[in-house]
């Protein structure tokens, strides 16, 4: 089973389907139906989604949970402030994603965004891509 951490920048555009990403977003979504994929939902991850889409103004933010209650959520631990301090000598990121960087690497898991330099930093560590490069 494939172990997965989606970062919020590919959830955010699987519910905007006006998102230039939303078509390419689906098509890697749907193949995650395909396999068995466990996939692991830092609760930052959730908060960041529901403020991100609340501005765009999809309102149902229940929908959108329950979309995403198959995941395993995970909270901020003493363990990911561990896996945070031995990460900082490895890579240069914000701490939002330093952290899904430490949960990645945490739970062996592949970490999966949209945004090419959370991508790019994170293969220093755990693997990492964009659902295009799937």
């Amino acid at each position: 089973m494939v172990g997965m951490l989606i970062d919020s920048s590919v959830y955010a555009a699987l519910f905007n389907t006006q998102d230039v990403l939303h078509k390419a977003t689906l098509d890697f979504t749907a193949g995650l139906n395909e396999r068995e994929t466990r996939v692991i939902l830092p609760r930052l991850v959730l908060i960041e989604v529901t403020n991100v889409l609340y501005r765009r103004g999809v309102l149902d933010l229940e929908l959108l949970e329950r979309s995403m209650s198959d995941a395993v959520l995970v909270e901020l631990t003493e363990s990911v402030h561990e896996e945070v301090r031995l990460l900082l000598e490895k890579v240069s990121l914000k701490t939002a994603d330093l952290l899904l960087v430490a949960w990645a690497k945490l739970y062996e898991v592949e970490l999966v965004s949209w945004d090419r330099q959370l991508v790019r930093e994170a293969n220093k560590v755990v693997r990492a891509y964009t659902p295009k490069d799937r």
